[in-house]
């Protein structure tokens, strides 16, 4: 009689990503505007977009010093973070960071 042996078939490789997760951090500033001591600070403010100044509505993120995006799409996108204090004054933004999420 034949022997019939079968290999066990590998399951689908799992489809490409969707969307990926970026943790951002950031040091604290220490002086305000006019360079006097920061006494104030309140919090943090991350602002995100697909171009460099062309942001969406601001993340309050509160007094933390990084904050992770659990589900970004795939791209290009740009970062900037500003520090606020108690009265609603707000820094101006960092410097851009650009990431590219493949």
């Amino acid at each position: 009689s034949a022997r019939v042996e079968a290999a066990p078939v590998p399951p689908p490789p799992p489809p490409p990503p969707t969307a990926r997760s970026l943790t951002l951090g950031w040091a604290p500033p220490t002086q305000n505007a006019d360079g006097t001591s920061l006494k104030d600070l309140a919090g943090f403010k991350i602002y995100r977009g697909a171009t460099p100044g062309a942001y969406e509505a601001p993340i309050e993120v509160g007094l933390v010093l990084e904050h992770t995006f659990s589900t970004l799409s795939l791209g290009d996108h740009y970062f900037a973070i500003t520090a606020h204090d108690t009265l609603g004054n707000e820094s101006l933004p960092s410097v851009a960071l650009f990431v590219r999420l493949e």
